[in-house]
């Protein structure tokens, strides 16, 4: 009987051994994940930190440089006399051709449509036409500060 107990209290205490031991190896592993986590987190929050400084600097730049000549510009217009402008000539030059026999329904409901309006509705215009509202907030954002 005392044998029997002393069999199974070894085998409890073996048990509670590879227990302990795999908590532990356990412990180790999590560990290093949190270090190795934390250290990314670390790097990540310095080159944000950095950006926002980057930012910060720009801004005061545009206040301090920019601002103030924001309104040089119209000083500036009706300068250029016709005849120094008539050397310059255009590097491009775009012609409208209409085109209604290639879409037939469409420009009967919605008249002619240029090829820009036409892409424009597919997918790749509608993201165009996102950075184009983007660009234009960014601008607006600047107006503002200044």
């Amino acid at each position: 009987e005392k044998s029997d107990e002393k069999a199974v209290a070894e085998q409890e205490r073996t048990e509670e051994l590879n227990d302990q031991n795999s908590d532990e190896k356990f412990m180790k592993v999590l560990t290093g994940d949190c270090e190795k986590k934390a250290e990314l987190w670390d790097q990540r929050s310095k080159s944000r930190t950095e950006e926002l400084t980057a930012i910060t600097e720009a801004m005061e730049a545009i206040k301090k440089g920019a601002a103030p000549n924001y309104k040089a510009n119209k000083k500036l217009v009706g300068l250029q006399t016709s005849e120094s402008a008539s050397h310059i000539t255009p590097k491009a030059h775009w012609v409208w051709v209409e085109d209604a026999a290639a879409m037939p329904q469409k420009t009967a409901s919605i008249g002619a449509a240029s090829f820009l309006q036409i892409r424009g509705s597919s997918l790749r215009g509608a993201a165009h036409e996102g950075i184009a509202a983007s660009q234009a907030v960014a601008v607006r954002k600047v107006h503002e500060l200044l």
